[in-house]
């Protein structure tokens, strides 16, 4: 059996994710459960077999061998993409691999709140698409990307690691820029990005100070810029920008997040509870003047109370996310309170007041 086999296999079962480890046979993982395909343990040398299915380019495997890590995306005949993870373990080649269905999702078909489509109609700013690994940040983006298609005529351009979501021209053109394929790094892509005249830019993750200061400098002379991070709310996020930077510059860095900023959407994937496929709990922060003088003067643990008060300006906390869903019966109270970062108990009272 090859990879494209399994990876068949994959997308017939609609598994979310596949692991091929020496030793055991090909795993899926299904509605957040593992899974052994009927297949006979991979040996070692399938394992090379499937690296050479799936990486061609020398260079790229030579790298691989070197690093002991390698992330690409990989598409099959049209019918699916996929991000993968080789690594080695136990001296032996490793896949983890993510399924990526072709088709881009609408907001609407996502659940998300009606709210966020106010982010892709702003001229400028920094957007936050925030959450822990795996919470469904990337298709959020792609949503939101592909209604700007939709509705605007401009420049959009992506630095990603690596492409997943392909974007199908319409109204805009739309550059898609992988690191390590066509720049060397998020970094020295960004420091040439306002040659291109953007309209909207994308960064999948922010891994270095440059990037931060860059990516600020953009949303301040006129482009909307979208940017995942991997945190888990509102505080945490804005801190992470922040900590990038020495003590002497945090003060002036809080104040250019504070005018730079335009909201900030904060998102948990929840089992659902007929056990089947997951539900996106979406929380989101717009920027007012409120929330603007809070960042500047770094009390941002008094965010999540201002955003409960500005509920009318359209706040979405994730509590009412999680009330929501719980009313309609999509999830049980049990996934709420595992992915509920308050204290024991309130989210119990919350629910059921």
């Amino acid at each position: 059996m090859n990879v494209k086999e399994i990876l068949s296999a994959m997308i017939e079962k609609d598994a979310s994710d596949l692991h091929l480890i020496e030793g055991n046979p090909p795993s899926f993982v299904i509605d957040g459960a593992l899974s052994f395909f009927d297949y006979k343990p991979l040996t070692r040398n399938d394992m090379k077999s499937f690296l050479d299915e799936v990486v061609e380019d020398t260079q790229r495997k030579q790298k691989f061998y070197a690093d002991k890590e390698l992330d690409f995306a990989y598409e099959l005949e049209g019918k699916a993409r996929f991000r993968v993870n080789a690594y080695f373990q136990r001296n032996s080649i490793a896949f983890s691999i993510r399924m990526i269905p072709l088709k881009i999702s609408t907001m609407e078909g996502l659940g998300l709140p009606g709210e966020l489509k106010e982010f892709t109609r702003m001229r400028s700013g920094l957007v936050l698409v925030i959450g822990p690994a795996k919470s469904g940040k990337s298709t959020t983006v792609a949503a939101m990307v592909n209604l700007i298609n939709q509705e605007r005529s401009l420049h959009i351009v992506t630095i990603e690691d690596p492409i997943e979501y392909v974007y199908k021209p319409n109204k805009c053109i739309i550059s898609q820029r992988e690191v390590r394929e066509d720049t060397n790094s998020a970094a020295d892509a960004l420091k040439h990005i306002l040659r291109q005249t953007p309209g909207v830019v994308v960064v999948d993750g922010i891994k270095d100070k440059e990037s931060v200061k860059m990516i600020l400098e953009g949303a301040e002379t006129g482009h909307l810029v979208f940017c995942t991070l991997r945190a888990w709310n509102v505080v945490q996020s804005i801190n992470k920008l922040v900590d990038f930077f020495s003590e002497s510059e945090k003060r002036q860095v809080r104040i250019q997040i504070s005018h730079s900023l335009r909201g900030v959407i904060s998102q948990r994937l929840l089992k659902k509870s007929d056990r089947h496929g997951y539900v996106c709990a979406c929380e989101a922060l717009k920027v007012n003047n409120v929330i603007q003088n809070l960042i500047r003067d770094d009390k941002l643990n008094q965010i999540p109370i201002a955003m409960d008060d500005l509920r009318k300006e359209g706040m979405v906390t994730m509590n009412e996310a999680f009330l929501s869903l719980y009313k309609k019966g999509v999830v049980d109270i049990q996934e709420i309170i595992e992915h509920s970062s308050g204290k024991p108990g309130y989210i119990e009272t919350f629910l059921l007041q």
